[in-house]
């Protein structure tokens, strides 16, 4: 005899099936974050399924972790604090929401009114990308210019995980950013937005790179104005 038994499940419960050729309002991708265990990105109406573009490998979850652990040291007794690629980000008056590989918010956390369970950063101080070849091109051009109408936002980072290489953008004063970048094992990228320094061999510690990555020269580069 069947003594199993039924269990109805609200239908507020399920999953939401998502349909990324349609667009969406801000209040469906808003349901979508609290109920999918997916993670969209929301560009103008459309989803982003992240799991498309993400690194997924090895070096890129490494490098993530050796970020996120530096960084959250060197942090100690600063008014500072880095998130994880769990928090998307956004500039306050476009509707364009963004999934980093991390960032960093000073001053305390900012969020919207219409976002009370705090999934999107307003103010991020430093944004990281850490770049791969499905998802160079979009971080590089795309995303920093989302980035980039994000008032808060000093620094933007990408760090390489096919070779030791660090690039930033700094936003100076008078609104122009200063590119610089640093290359190999032996050099120290400086984040001036937050006082820090992260050695590389910190950040790609138990990282494996082919040999013409390893043979790489220590370089840092000059500063591009």
């Amino acid at each position: 005899m069947n003594t199993g038994r039924v269990y109805w499940v609200p239908m507020s419960q399920l999953a939401p099936v998502i349909d990324l050729a349609r667009r969406y309002s801000f209040e469906e991708y808003y349901r979508i974050l609290q109920m999918s265990e997916t993670k969209y990105e929301f560009v103008d109406g459309k989803l982003i399924d992240i799991r498309a573009m993400a690194g997924g490998t090895e070096g890129h979850s490494e490098i993530c972790v050796n970020i996120l652990i530096q960084i959250n040291a060197a942090l100690a007794g600063k008014p500072c604090r880095i998130f994880n690629s769990d928090l998307a980000v956004r500039a306050r008056h476009m509707a364009r929401y963004r999934y980093p590989d991390a960032s960093i918010a000073c001053g305390g956390s900012e969020f919207g009114e219409d976002d009370p369970k705090h999934y999107v950063l307003l103010n991020p101080r430093v944004i990281f990308e850490v770049l791969s070849p499905t998802t160079e091109s979009v971080d590089r051009d795309e995303k920093f210019g989302d980035y980039r109408a994000i008032d808060s936002l000093r620094q933007y980072v990408l760090v390489s995980q096919s070779k030791p290489q660090i690039e930033s953008y700094f936003r100076r004063d008078d609104g122009t950013w200063l590119f610089q970048y640093w290359t190999g094992l032996e050099a120290v990228a400086r984040l001036q937005a937050v006082e820090v320094d992260l050695p590389l061999h910190d950040v790609y510690a138990g990282v494996k790179f082919s040999s013409d990555a390893d043979a790489a020269p220590d370089a840092t580069g000059k500063p591009s104005t």
